[in-house]
């Protein structure tokens, strides 16, 4: 079986605008907290839990199984 390899990935539109939206929901006080994964080259990755996020790990937990159901229907 041949290892996972994510280099050669360019930081894609899709991937700046995903942050930008979060930008902007942060920026008008709308975000109250965040649970964040991101992914870097040599399958590098940083994970960082703030907020409400970090105060009620019951419901972000939950919204870490959520995204975790909606990219196994993805696939």
């Amino acid at each position: 079986m041949r290892p996972c390899h994510l280099g050669g990935y360019a930081a894609s539109g899709e991937t700046r605008e995903a942050v930008r939206a979060v930008m902007r929901n942060v920026n008008a006080g709308d975000c109250i907290g965040v649970v964040i994964a991101t992914m870097y080259r040599n399958r590098e990755y940083k994970f960082a839990v703030c907020g409400a996020a970090e105060r009620d790990t019951t419901f972000a937990r939950g919204m870490v199984l959520d995204l975790l159901d909606h990219m196994r229907k993805e696939d």
